[in-house]
C-alpha cells in the first residue's frame, strides 16, 4: 500500500507537467484550435473561482470577488478558464497562510479586464523581464512548498496573444503581485 501510494503520488505531480509540456507543444507548434463563442466571463471567473476555493481554504486563504457585469465576449472558453485557472492557482500558491487574493472583473472602454491580486513576496524587476518566458524559476518561492514548471505564465501569455488581448503585470517586492488580462470586447 505504501509504494503504491507513492506511485500514485509521483503520477499526480506528474500530470501538470505532461499536460503544460503538451499545451506548450501545441502552442509553439502553431496548431493551437481556439474554438471561439460568446463566453459570459463573469460566470467563467465566477466557476474557476469555485473550482480553487478549496485549494484556498488549506491555506486559510480568502478569494474576494470583485466582479462587474461585463458583455459577453468571443474567446474560446476552455482557454480562458485555462488562463484565469493558473492566475488563481499562483495567487493561491505565493500567498502566504491567511491573507486574501482579489479577482476583479471589469470593462475599459473596448475590452474586459480580469484582474488577479495577490498578497505574495511580489516580482522584482529582474524577474519581471523573464516572467512570460518557458522554464522560468523567478526569486520568489511558493509559500506553502509546492512545485511548479516554469511553464505556466508563458502558455497564459500565449493563450491570451492569440485572442488578441494583453497580459500585464504590476508588482512592488514585498507588497503582492497584480496579473492584468485585457481581452478586447469585440
Amino acid at each position: 500500500k505504501e509504494y503504491l501510494s507513492i506511485i500514485k503520488k509521483a503520477a499526480d505531480d506528474m500530470l501538470p507537467l505532461v499536460n503544460d509540456l503538451l499545451d506548450a507543444s501545441v502552442i509553439e507548434s502553431g496548431r493551437l484550435e481556439i474554438k471561439r463563442k460568446r463566453v459570459s466571463m463573469k460566470q467563467l471567473v465566477e466557476n474557476q473561482v469555485r473550482l480553487h476555493e478549496l485549494y484556498a481554504e488549506q491555506k486559510k486563504i480568502n478569494i474576494l470577488k470583485q466582479l462587474e457585469d461585463v458583455p459577453e465576449i468571443l474567446v474560446d472558453p476552455d482557454r480562458i478558464a485555462q488562463v484565469v485557472s493558473n492566475l488563481l492557482s499562483n495567487a493561491i500558491k505565493f500567498s502566504p497562510h491567511g491573507k486574501e487574493i482579489v479577482v476583479s472583473l471589469l470593462q475599459e472602454d473596448d475590452s474586459v479586464l480580469l484582474k488577479v491580486k495577490d498578497n505574495g513576496p511580489g516580482i522584482t524587476d529582474e524577474d519581471k523581464k523573464k516572467l512570460f518566458g518557458e522554464f522560468q524559476r523567478l526569486s520568489a518561492t511558493p509559500t506553502g512548498g509546492e512545485k511548479s514548471t516554469g511553464l505556466g505564465l508563458a502558455i497564459v501569455k500565449k493563450i491570451v496573444d492569440v485572442h488578441g488581448g494583453t497580459i500585464t503585470v504590476n508588482s512592488v517586492p514585498g507588497e503582492g503581485a497584480e496579473f492584468v488580462v485585457s481581452l478586447p470586447v469585440n
